[in-house]
């Protein structure tokens, strides 16, 4: 679409989670696109599909900030996406790869192949099997597609397209995935989830969001095993103290109103490394998988992005764990911004927004 003086200007990127929903749109100007809107907000509450309400505080949100129009393209719920990858007799024999995939994934959806909507796309060849076709495939159904386009139609947003949250990552992330024939992976380690993309010669070989990495689930946590609010547990994920080695001085004495500076940091600290761990894990599996598939690969990079790739050291603790560099990313360091939206464009949790926005655009 073109504003009314003919400068074009992006679809909005819509990236609605349980609890906070992100938004980011660009405009070309002298044949570079920029970044001239963006925001992120908190949900009025913890839920899926939104209501009535949250979507007109949506449209409202949009206008003040400068959003124009009203396309957009909205990331797929996750929590109704299957992904499988499935193994099919070589293109050259005619095989149907749409069909078979969309029958293969309306039995984990049970529904009829006609009832789901499917994007898939062929992996790279393997070493082991020249013989045949891998693609990797996921589908959402058409009844709980339909229940999330009502709901983000009902104040005139118009739904272009729904996109699988991997797609919009790796298209965010794509400036520096600099070596297309090395294993990249990127973490996102939202609010709501951790999801986990591998990459691999400018394809998306992997791709899983896992509901318990999400750094909820840490400020919960943290909420439970300090008895502290759930605002103040947020605020020590990202603001942990400095270890000190004095063990006596005053801070570190019990206060009336909980543990003392000594303990809560102690705690924090135990329970980000025990994130980080179960984190790891799932982001390692991803990587063995990928390198027995393709044993001529090596892991070049982990990109960390999503809200987590502001955590205190995320890089030096993540990389330690995964035994591969890791190189936390903002939408500052893969798109150009017009100069007030640096501080927008300096949230990690911009990033599936972002790539939302970058689609179909050269």
């Amino acid at each position: 679409m073109s504003t009314p003086t003919g400068r074009a200007i992006s679809a909005i990127g819509l990236d609605v989670g349980r609890s906070r929903i992100s938004a980011v749109q660009a405009r070309r100007r002298a044949g570079t696109w920029r970044v001239f809107a963006a925001v992120e907000f908190d949900r009025l509450c913890d839920e899926g599909t939104p209501g009535p309400a949250e979507i007109a505080r949506l449209s409202a949100v949009l206008s003040r900030q400068g959003f124009i129009g009203s396309d957009v393209l909205a990331c797929t719920p996750e929590e109704h996406l299957v992904t499988s990858t499935l193994e099919a007799p070589p293109q050259v024999s005619g095989a149907p790869l749409g069909a078979m995939a969309r029958m293969e994934l309306s039995r984990s959806l049970r529904c009829r192949p006609d009832e789901i909507e499917v994007a898939w796309w062929n992996l790279p060849s393997t070493l082991r099997g020249k013989d045949a076709v891998h693609v990797l495939a996921t589908a959402i159904s058409h009844r709980d597609a339909q229940k999330f386009l009502d709901a983000l139609e009902s104040d005139g947003l118009n739904v272009v397209s729904l996109e699988p949250r991997v797609c919009a990552l790796a298209r965010a992330c794509a400036p520096v995935l600099e070596d297309a024939a090395g294993l990249y992976a990127i973490l996102e380690m939202g609010w709501d989830a951790a999801c986990t993309v591998v990459a691999y010669r400018g394809q998306i070989i992997y791709g899983r969001s896992n509901a318990g990495g999400g750094l909820s689930s840490l400020a919960r946590a943290l909420k439970s095993d300090l008895n502290i609010d759930l605002e103040l547990a947020e605020h020590q994920i990202f603001h942990r103290p400095a270890p000190r080695g004095a063990e006596g001085s005053e801070e570190d004495q019990e206060g009336p109103s909980g543990p003392g500076a000594r303990t809560l940091r102690v705690s924090v600290a135990r329970a980000v490394e025990e994130h980080l761990d179960a984190v790891s894990r799932e982001v390692g599996s991803a990587l063995s998988y990928a390198c027995h598939r393709y044993p001529e690969a090596a892991v070049i990079q982990v990109i960390a992005t999503g809200a987590g790739a502001g955590v205190p050291e995320i890089d030096a603790m993540l990389g330690a764990r995964l035994e591969a560099p890791v190189l936390p990313v903002r939408p500052t360091d893969l798109v150009q911004f017009s100069g007030g939206q640096r501080e927008a464009c300096s949230n990690p949790g911009l990033c599936a927004a972002l790539g939302l926005a970058l689609w179909g655009l050269e």
